[in-house]
C-alpha cells in the first residue's frame, strides 16, 4: 500500500507539473511576440529611413554618424552664473513656476489667434476674454524675464545649452523651449494690444524687447531655430503692421533707430549637425545628474548617440520625461538612423530659415522707413537708395542674394528672392515653416 501511495503521489506531481506547461508556453509565446513586435518596429523604422532617403543622403548620414565630434573647450569649463544673477533667479522662480502651471492649464497661445487680432478679424467674446486673460498672465512673466536678462552677470542665458554644465542652474534644471515660445507669443500679444489702443511707444517697446531677449541668447541653437522659424518672422510682420497703423513719424523714427541697433547672432557650431543639439543636451544633463560622460575628442558621433540612449534612462532629475517603462521602451525603439532622418527634416534647411528671419527684420525696417516718408508727405518709395542716409545707414541687402531687395509694383513692397535665389516676381511665396520646401520668394505679405 505504501508503494502504491508513493506511485499515486508521483503521478499527481507529474500531472500537476504538466498542467502548468501550457501556461508557461503561452507566457513564453506572449513574451516572444512582444520582443518580435518591438524588433519589428525598430527595424521597420530603419527600413523606412532607407526607403525615404536617397542613396547619397543615406551615405551622408552614415558618414556623419561615423565622423569625429569634438566638443568646444568652453563646454567643459562653462562660465558660472554670478551670485547676483542666482539671487535674482531665485526671487523670480515662483513667478516662472506659476506661469508654467498656467501655460499647461490654458495651453499655448496660437499664432492664428495673434494673426486674427492683427488683421482686425472679428473675435468671439470668448476669444476676447481669453486675450485679456492672457495679457494679464503675461505681465508678471515678462517683468520677471526682463529683470533677469537685465541683471549684471548675465553671461549665458536661462534657456541655453551651455547651462547644462552648471550644476546650479538658476531657473530650471532642464531647457523649457515651450516656455520660451509661450513667453514670446505673449510679448507679441502685449505689443499688438498696445497698438490697438494707440500706445505706439509701448507696442514697439514690447516688440523690441522680444528681439533683445533673443539677441541675449546666442548660445542656444534650438532657441535660434525656434525663434528664427516663427517668432522673428512674426516679429518682422508685427513691426510692419505697427508701422502701417502708426500715424506718428517721430515715434517711428525713434523705433527705426532702435531696430537698427539689433543684430542677428546665430551660432555656427551646429548648422551642419541636424540633431546634435538634442544629443549633446541629453549628454550634458546626464552628466549633471551624476552619469559620467566622456566629452574628450576622438569618439564617434554614433558612440555619443548610444550613450545618449543609455544614459537618459538613468536621469534622476525631477523634470525628466523618461520615468515610465513605456517611455524607456519607446526610446529604445527609435534607432539612430530614424532620429537622424526626423531631425534632418527639421534642420536641413536651418540656414535658409535663419536668412528668412533676417530678411523679415530688414524688410520691416524698410516698411517703417517708407511709412515715415509717407507721413512726412514725401514721394512713395520704389528704390531703397532714397532711404539712405536719412533713415537707414546703408542700403539693406537681401540676405539670400546679398544684393538689394527687389520691388513688387503690384503689391507696392520689397521682397527677397528666397533660398532658390530665383526671382519669381513675388508670386511664388516661400513658407519657412513648411518642411524643407525652399522654392519661392519671401515678403512680409
Amino acid at each position: 500500500p505504501s508503494r502504491t501511495q508513493q506511485q499515486k503521489a508521483e503521478s499527481r506531481r507529474i500531472l500537476t507539473s504538466w498542467m502548468f506547461l501550457p501556461s508557461i508556453v503561452i507566457l513564453f509565446l506572449i513574451i516572444l511576440t512582444i520582443v518580435y513586435s518591438c524588433l519589428e518596429v525598430r527595424f521597420s523604422k530603419i527600413r523606412q529611413v532607407k526607403n525615404d532617403m536617397l542613396p547619397e543622403e543615406y551615405a551622408n548620414m552614415q558618414e556623419w554618424l561615423d565622423s569625429s565630434l569634438v566638443f568646444p573647450e568652453h563646454w567643459a569649463n562653462p562660465k558660472p552664473f554670478s551670485q547676483n544673477l542666482k539671487e535674482i533667479a531665485e526671487e523670480i522662480r515662483p513667478t516662472v513656476e506659476s506661469c508654467k502651471k498656467k501655460k499647461k492649464k490654458r495651453g499655448a497661445v496660437r499664432y492664428s489667434l495673434i494673426r486674427s487680432l492683427r488683421l482686425d478679424d472679428q473675435l468671439t467674446e470668448m476669444e476676447r476674454d481669453r486675450i485679456l486673460a492672457l495679457r494679464e498672465e503675461a505681465r508678471p512673466m515678462l517683468e520677471a524675464i526682463a529683470r533677469f536678462v537685465s541683471a549684471s552677470g548675465y553671461e549665458l542665458d536661462a534657456f541655453a545649452l551651455l547651462d547644462y554644465a552648471d550644476t546650479q542652474r538658476p531657473i530650471n534644471q532642464k531647457v523649457d523651449y515651450e516656455l520660451i515660445t509661450w513667453t514670446a507669443y505673449r510679448i507679441i500679444l502685449e505689443g499688438i494690444i498696445h497698438a490697438r489702443e494707440g500706445e505706439w511707444e509701448e507696442a514697439f517697446q514690447q516688440t523690441l524687447f522680444l528681439e533683445e531677449l533673443r539677441n541675449r541668447n546666442p548660445a542656444s541653437q534650438t532657441l535660434s531655430h525656434l525663434v528664427g522659424v516663427s517668432i522673428e518672422i512674426m516679429l518682422g510682420e508685427t513691426i510692419q503692421d505697427f508701422a502701417e497703423r502708426c500715424d506718428n513719424s517721430k515715434v517711428l523714427r525713434t523705433t527705426l533707430a532702435e531696430i537698427e541697433d539689433l543684430e542677428f547672432e546665430y551660432p555656427d557650431l551646429f548648422f551642419n549637425s541636424p540633431f546634435s543639439f538634442e544629443v549633446i543636451t541629453r549628454l550634458r544633463n546626464a552628466d549633471r545628474v551624476g552619469c559620467p560622460v566622456d566629452l574628450s575628442p576622438g569618439h564617434t558621433n554614433s558612440y555619443y548617440l548610444k550613450q545618449q540612449a543609455d544614459l537618459v534612462l538613468h536621469e534622476e532629475s525631477s523634470d525628466t520625461s523618461f520615468h515610465s517603462i513605456s517611455d524607456r521602451i519607446g526610446l529604445w525603439l527609435l534607432p539612430i538612423e530614424y532620429i537622424y532622418k526626423q531631425s534632418w527634416i527639421d534642420f536641413s534647411d536651418l540656414n535658409p530659415r535663419i536668412k528668412t528671419a533676417e530678411a523679415s527684420l530688414r524688410l520691416a525696417k524698410v516698411e517703417v522707413a517708407k511709412r515715415i516718408l509717407e507721413l512726412e508727405g514725401k514721394q512713395p518709395v520704389t528704390e531703397l537708395r532714397v532711404l539712405v542716409p536719412d533713415l537707414l545707414p546703408d542700403t539693406p541687402n537681401d540676405p539670400f542674394s546679398e544684393t538689394a531687395f527687389l520691388w513688387d509694383s503690384s503689391s507696392e513692397l520689397f521682397y527677397s528672392v528666397g533660398p532658390d535665389l530665383e526671382d519669381d516676381g513675388n508670386r511664388i511665396q516661400y513658407n519657412p515653416t513648411n518642411g524643407v520646401v525652399s522654392k519661392g520668394d519671401y515678403s512680409l505679405r
